[in-house]
């Protein structure tokens, strides 16, 4: 429960209790503080399941529907890796939300793309600041 509830679930019970003795819908609800749609929706949850109904529930959703299927996530995988674009230039492709496809390449590990290999770089050195390096070597002293 949370700490700004109206109601808790014995204060409930004890709010349909005073209805069943025959007190009026309009002094329970001003008595309690709450609207008339949240007594009668206590009412019928009371009705339909008893004191089990008058419990707090969850406000986590039963289904999330912007979850991929796995086929779709493979999908997006490989073309992340092929075309490396981003999850807002795949998202017509797929049909799917960009933040969807963002929330699904990160669970893969795929958020940022590693940069591609770059070409070694050649480098060489020399005994000393200013010297001659391998490449260019100095003609052979002539007098």
């Amino acid at each position: 429960m949370h700490r700004n509830t109206r109601l808790t679930p014995y204060s409930r019970e004890r709010m349909l209790q005073e209805y069943q003795q025959g007190m009026r819908i309009v002094a329970l609800v001003e008595r309690y503080g709450i609207s008339r749609t949240s007594f009668y929706r206590w009412l019928r949850r009371f009705q339909a399941l008893g004191k089990e109904g008058l419990k707090n529930r969850t406000s986590r959703p039963y289904r999330i529907h912007y979850r991929l299927r796995p086929d779709q996530e493979d999908e997006l995988v490989q073309l992340r890796h092929l075309r490396r674009w981003g999850p807002a230039r795949l998202a017509p492709l797929l049909g799917a939300p960009s933040n969807t496809l963002y929330r699904c390449l990160r669970r893969h590990g795929l958020g940022r793309l590693p940069k591609p290999p770059q070409p070694a770089v050649v480098r060489y050195e020399v005994a000393a600041p200013g010297g001659i390096g391998p490449s260019r070597r100095a003609a052979p002293f002539r007098s």
